[in-house]
């Protein structure tokens, strides 16, 4: 009897990464989130697709790392437009990850992905201009339909679980290197349920 041994192939990660970059001419402030983005492409984990702003600065930078870009402006806090066109990337592309790292992404993102099967991951950078009792709050970080947030800083991380009403858990911090972070970030938001 001969034992046949199957190889596992390992599924890249799909994740569409959500955000902007306009009104900067300096990539200083937005290096490290650059910097994630290609470490987890370079990992072979991860499939990156980035949508963001076409006058964006990192457009070119995004696609020389063999990250696909998809040019696309999100104007308004709250766009119809935008949530049918990110609704549409995510049905189409199959993403298992929806990444969004700033307010227009995140309340476009979060409306976008209700009854879909996509995960959603925030990334937060500051505390305060949440609260638990502000309406507005729940189009951005504190949205139900937020899955994990990843802080910045456990300064961050506090201030959010005080924010959260139910699953304090949603916010991780991460001390370890940039891209053990987010990758980290991202397993933690594929494998919970």
């Amino acid at each position: 009897m001969s034992v046949t041994k199957s190889i596992m192939v390992k599924e890249k990660i799909r994740v569409l990464v959500i955000t902007d970059y306009l009104g900067r001419k300096n990539i200083n402030p937005i290096r490290s989130e650059a910097a994630q983005l290609l470490g987890a492409q370079i990992s072979g984990e991860v499939d990156i697709t980035v949508m963001c702003s076409p006058e964006s600065i990192l457009v070119d930078y995004y696609r020389n790392r063999g990250i696909h870009v998809i040019p696309q402006k999100i104007r308004k806090k709250v766009s119809l437009k935008s949530i049918r066109f990110i609704r549409k990337l995510v049905r189409d592309n199959s993403f298992q990850i929806l990444h969004l790292f700033n307010s227009r992404a995140i309340s476009n993102g979060t409306l976008a992905a209700i009854g879909l099967p996509v995960k959603v991951l925030v990334y937060r950078g500051q505390p305060g201009s949440l609260r638990r009792y502000d309406p507005i709050s729940y189009l951005n970080a504190l949205n139900p339909r937020v899955d994990k947030i990843i802080c910045v800083s456990q300064a961050v991380e506090i201030y959010l679980r005080k924010q959260l009403w139910f699953n304090k858990d949603k916010a991780v911090v991460r001390r370890q290197r940039l891209w053990d972070r987010y990758s980290t970030g991202l397993k933690e938001c594929f494998c919970s349920s």
